[in-house]
């Protein structure tokens, strides 16, 4: 059974050690984590609090996302207790149905940590965004 609870990414007000999934599907891709906010590392360091020693983090992304950046943030998520367990990238989750894949990053929990590191967990930092 499973069961699906509506709560803010970086304070879900849930108890530790709680679930043995979390699913973010894109909102952590527009939170802000740059020199003056750290949303993204707060999402993180609460989604391994929430997180029962090896549950998963399941992320899904734009298709506009870089290698280099996907990797940066892997790299970086480690040092939040985390290990890669699964990658698929937009090719490989292409279907008729989109113009476009996502990425889809699966993370198992195996450590502890509930403190901000300072670590660049940034999706967009130092590229150009258009808005309009």
């Amino acid at each position: 059974p499973y069961e699906f609870i509506h709560a803010s990414a970086t304070d879900t007000t849930l108890p530790e050690n709680f679930a043995d999934v979390l699913v973010n599907a894109y909102s952590i891709f527009y939170l802000g984590q740059d020199e003056e906010r750290n949303e993204v590392e707060s999402a993180v360091v609460e989604s391994n609090r929430i997180l029962k020693d090896g549950g998963r983090l399941m992320l899904a992304l734009p298709c506009s996302l870089d290698d280099k950046i996907i990797g940066r943030f892997g790299s970086n998520l480690e040092e939040y207790g985390f290990k890669e367990a699964t990658y698929l990238s937009p090719k490989q989750t292409k279907n008729n149905g989109m113009k476009n894949g996502v990425h889809i990053l699966s993370y198992q929990k195996v450590d502890d940590v509930s403190e901000p590191l300072g670590h660049d967990l940034s999706f967009y930092l130092n590229r150009e965004v258009f808005v309009g």
